[in-house]
């Protein structure tokens, strides 16, 4: 893995009984397919019934963006694990909820 790579993805961590994503990356279409990939996997190797999704790190996030990670929250809740969004900033919720997009779930 090149440095460019690590410094482009979001790293899964374990904490007691959550799994822990910080995104401080743009959320590019490639960033969030490997963001699949890599959540995907811990889920299935190491179960825990909560993901905690820090946003912290991030000014930016578009519908398309939103769209796609919640796509990958679908799938890790079909896989049995709880969702959180922690920690995002205000305008941005804001904004998501102007444009219309669906955060009832």
């Amino acid at each position: 893995m090149t440095e460019a790579d690590s410094n482009s993805r979001i790293v899964v961590t374990e904490m007691s009984k959550a799994y822990v994503a910080a995104i401080q990356v743009p959320l590019t279409q490639d960033v969030l397919n490997r963001f699949r990939a890599d959540l995907l996997e811990v889920i299935q190797t190491r179960f825990l019934p909560n993901l905690l999704l820090d946003f912290s790190g991030l000014e930016l996030m578009d519908r398309s963006e939103f769209i796609g990670l919640n796509s990958i929250v679908k799938m890790a809740y079909l896989m049995g694990v709880d969702s959180y969004y922690v920690r995002l900033n205000p305008r941005i919720a804001a904004a998501l909820v102007h444009m219309g997009v669906e955060v009832d779930e």
